[in-house]
């Protein structure tokens, strides 16, 4: 048996560890232990104290990196603006600011940051609404958004994470009408920017790189150091970010059962070919 986990949705989304790495305060192990098949566990960011999890005894694993992610390191930022400039650009920074101004004179601007204290009517209605908006924008582009099939179970495990005060909702209103919405998780110092929507009718004041800035506002304003812009190579986490690393793959097998080695080091071979031309060293 082959399970394929992916790290990043279970420690943000669900705040748990799969089974066979070693745990840590505060992060509970909820899952079925491994009945000796192989786990490839996708997407551990590189930021995680250590390097990351270390497995439990009894495992061992052949890793591979084959994402690349896109962090903004606040650390050495001491005023946001200044940073924020510095990242993009004076020129892109100028544009960014000048949308703003434009959509300010356009709508009846407001900015709301929803965290623990959030009611659950407000928290149903921005979920209903972020779900609108990322389903008819990515059908214009005719491709999948891989969080709309699993969309109630995010509904369920933000709202635990809300309450916990380990994610936010952060909504750009017209009036009382909600036209982006941004869903993150933090945890120990790190936001992960994890789905923005907007109103595509509101596309040309480029509703999305104007919540990424607020989140980045947000985050350097609550001590948060670091922002995951995700994986995907886009424009404007290209534009942001400014620091590059690598998210790590486990190939993880019960080192009770060594017959199963040469099978996971057939599936990270198989792996780094698929990814040849993005995978880190």
């Amino acid at each position: 048996m082959i399970r394929h986990l992916h790290f990043h949705n279970l420690l943000y989304e669900e705040d748990c560890l799969p089974w066979f790495y070693q745990g840590e305060k505060g992060l509970p192990d909820t899952r079925t232990p491994a009945s000796g098949g192989i786990s490839v566990v996708h997407l551990i960011p590189p930021y995680l104290p250590g390097g990351g999890p270390q497995l439990q005894s009894g495992f061992k694993s052949y890793t591979c990196r084959l994402h690349r992610s896109y962090l903004v390191d606040l650390s050495p930022a001491e005023e946001i603006e200044a940073f924020l400039r510095d990242c993009l650009g004076s020129r892109r920074y100028k544009n960014c600011r000048r949308l703003k101004r434009r959509l300010e004179g356009r709508v009846d601007f407001r900015f709301t940051v929803h965290t623990e204290n959030m009611d659950p009517g407000t928290y149903r209605e921005l979920m209903a609404g972020l779900r609108t908006m990322i389903g008819r924008r990515f059908a214009q582009k005719d491709v999948n958004h891989d969080s709309l099939g699993r969309w109630e179970d995010i509904v369920r495990h933000t709202w635990d994470r809300i309450r916990d005060n380990q994610a936010s909702l952060m909504a750009i209103y017209d009036g009382d009408t909600p036209i982006s919405i941004g869903l993150n998780y933090h945890r120990q110092g790190v936001m992960a920017s994890a789905i923005t929507g907007f109103d595509t009718e509101y596309e040309p004041y480029g509703l999305g790189k104007l919540m990424l800035l607020e989140k980045i506002r947000w985050a350097f304003a609550n001590d948060l150091r670091i922002v995951d812009l995700g994986w995907g190579d886009l424009k404007h986490k290209e534009d942001l970010a400014n620091r590059m690393a690598a998210y790590r793959t486990d190939v993880v097998y019960p080192a009770a059962r060594p017959h199963l080695r040469l099978l996971a080091w057939g599936i990270a071979q198989f792996l780094r070919f698929k990814h040849r031309k993005t995978e880190w060293s």
